[in-house]
């Protein structure tokens, strides 16, 4: 469950996160933070701790309510699932086509950077697949 405002920029190394669980974008990323008025780069820290991980709030000096504070997805069925959470609640969820998300669809309902995640999420699961043939 990433944090809604964290934009995914790339995939990270496994090194750091030895031991722990597997990330919900299906791997760690690098990326932004797009939850004040402008753009922040995140520490290694919050990246692992906030980010990645989600519920940020009381976590993160940046975080501000509204958009909830985590972000869940699944895939089904050929589409991409995903509810925003917000102190364990659901507050906003839909679905998209998988070639939705590949084709750049926005979810409608969710901050921005959920798109970029979808999108990250999606890669990371068929990365996955790969790994199993």
């Amino acid at each position: 469950m990433s944090c809604p405002y964290f934009e995914p920029l790339a995939p990270m190394e496994w090194t750091s996160w030895r031991g722990l669980l597997r990330p919900p974008l299906g791997a760690p990323h690098s990326g932004i933070c797009r939850c004040g008025a402008e753009e922040a780069q995140p520490s290694p820290a919050e990246l692992l701790e906030s980010c990645n991980m989600g519920y940020a709030g009381g976590r993160c000096a940046r975080f501000r309510p509204g958009a909830g504070d985590a972000v869940r997805f699944t895939i089904a069925g050929g589409a991409l699932r995903w509810l925003i959470e917000a102190d364990g609640l659901p507050v906003a969820a839909g679905e998209l086509a998988l070639d939705a998300v590949d084709a750049g669809a926005e979810p409608e309902g969710a901050p921005a950077a959920v798109a970029v995640q979808m999108r990250a999420y999606v890669a990371a699961y068929r990365a996955s697949l790969e790994d199993v043939e």
